[in-house]
């Protein structure tokens, strides 16, 4: 499988040149051997309209790009935010609407998110939906003020659920304010404990996290048995198999519900999602917070991540990680599930965001291709890929890639 996403809904998309959208679809399309476009949502019509031409013509599937659990203009969606543990909504990046996260445990968000979609299919324009934003937010920037859910409904789901809430949020309190925990509570919210803890409140915050992924996935669930319903293929967005936890992501059972997952294994974005951007926040959360000095903040990060980071933040935030990481995450993701896992392929240059020159961009690539995955997708916009990088990706696949 190659995948590919294009048009990502910008302010400036509606000045794209018709002409010049559709140059860029054919020239990918006669390069590469793609199987699935992955279109953005709300692009203007005739934009969309032409890329399902052409999809049609080169016999290749047309996907709609499709964030779930996110702000959208309507109260239902509008009064339902994630809820930390000291009762506030938890912001957005950059305050952006596509990246403000809405809990996933509301029953009329779901119901409003299953009508759209029946909206959306009965336009009998797409051959299945690639859903993304399909977790709770990141807690990276702070893992105490950004971690939840503590709404309504996720406090009466949880007692339900035999989960002591309240222990939970006076835990993350009293962690929040001692240094001397950190090390444990970062543990247990990547996932990376080995030993059963015998304090109680420990127990119930596991318990907690196991739950996060059951809401995630309960959620996600209503939406892709909805889709299989009409006989459409379901994709999804996962994070980097290190990072999965943190959102809510169980991959081995999200998975589970598609018929692929793609992980955003990416070692160069400093944005959400980008390796670097959520470990560069936990860095820079440990020397703020705790007056960590960078050494022993990369040091704790390393033992929880069991990676060999780089020297220091700023290097991390410059050069990224290295395509040994970009291998071994792949990797991770592939053992945890029997479903078919796309590994994510920065190829764009997005000012302060990401940057990749060719040599790195060939280095990835060949990284990715020794972990074997079910197949690519190229990320993001194909809009702003050069088109030598294209032909970088066929070279090498030629090389030995089926």
């Amino acid at each position: 499988m190659l995948t590919l996403q294009f048009l990502e809904p910008n302010p400036y998309i509606y000045s794209y040149d018709l002409q010049d959208v559709r140059n860029k679809l054919q020239s990918a399309l006669d390069i590469l051997p793609v199987t699935h476009v992955l279109i953005g949502w709300d692009i203007p019509v005739n934009l969309l309209e032409a890329c399902k031409k052409i999809t049609e013509q080169y016999s290749i599937k047309l996907l709609r790009w499709h964030p779930l659990f996110t702000l959208r203009d309507t109260d239902v969606i509008q009064n339902n935010f994630v809820i930390n543990a000291w009762d506030k909504p938890i912001p957005g990046f950059k305050n952006l609407p596509e990246f403000t996260f809405v809990c996933p445990n509301n029953k009329l968000i779901v119901e409003y998110l299953y009508k759209e979609i029946i909206t959306i299919i009965e336009n009998d324009i797409y051959d299945g939906f690639f859903l993304d934003r399909i977790r709770f937010p990141s807690p990276s920037e702070d893992p105490f003020w950004n971690l939840g859910c503590f709404c309504e409904n996720c406090l009466q789901s949880a007692e339900v659920n035999n989960i002591n809430i309240q222990l939970v949020k006076k835990f993350i309190k009293n962690a929040y304010n001692s240094q001397d925990d950190i090390f444990i509570y970062l543990s247990y919210l990547m996932n990376n404990v080995n030993l059963d803890s015998d304090k109680l409140e420990l127990q119930e915050f596991k318990k907690y996290l196991d739950y996060r992924t059951r809401i995630v996935i309960d959620g996600v669930k209503v939406i892709s048995d909805l889709v299989h319903n009409f006989n459409l293929e379901v994709g999804l967005d996962a994070f980097s198999f290190s990072l999965t936890y943190m959102v809510g992501q169980d991959l081995s059972r999200l998975s589970q519900l598609a018929d692929w997952t793609k992980v955003m294994s990416y070692t160069h974005a400093i944005g959400p999602a980008g390796l670097p951007y959520e470990i560069s926040n936990l860095l820079k959360f440990l020397t703020k917070k705790y007056h960590f000095a960078e050494k022993k903040a990369l040091e704790l990060l390393e033992k929880i991540f069991d990676v060999q980071l780089p020297k220091t933040i700023s290097s991390l935030i410059e050069n990224g990680l290295s395509s040994d990481i970009l291998y071994t995450e792949i990797k991770k993701a592939i053992k945890s599930t029997n479903k078919p896992i796309l590994a994510g392929l920065e190829m764009v240059d997005i000012p302060h965001i990401t940057k990749i020159d060719e040599f790195t961009l060939e280095k990835d690539i060949l990284a990715i291709l020794a972990a074997q995955p079910s197949g690519i997708s190229i990320s993001w916009d194909l809009f702003y890929i050069p088109v030598s990088r294209l032909y970088l990706l066929r070279k090498i696949m030629d090389g030995g890639y089926s």
